[in-house]
């Protein structure tokens, strides 16, 4: 991981593709400019955390 940020949860299917990805905490906007440039070929896109809802 960039020195600056902690991956707190990873979420792989092996059997399937699924669900491929992890969480993590990326303190400042330094941090995560370093996190996108360290997995600049292996990230689709990244969300900020929220609240998911269903009807």
């Amino acid at each position: 991981m960039t020195p600056g940020g902690t991956i707190t949860h990873r979420y792989y299917e092996s059997s399937t593709a699924v669900i491929n990805g992890f969480s993590a905490i990326v303190p400042n906007p330094e941090a995560l400019s370093g996190f996108k440039s360290s997995f600049a070929g292996d990230l689709d896109y990244i969300e900020e955390d929220g609240t998911v809802t269903t009807q």
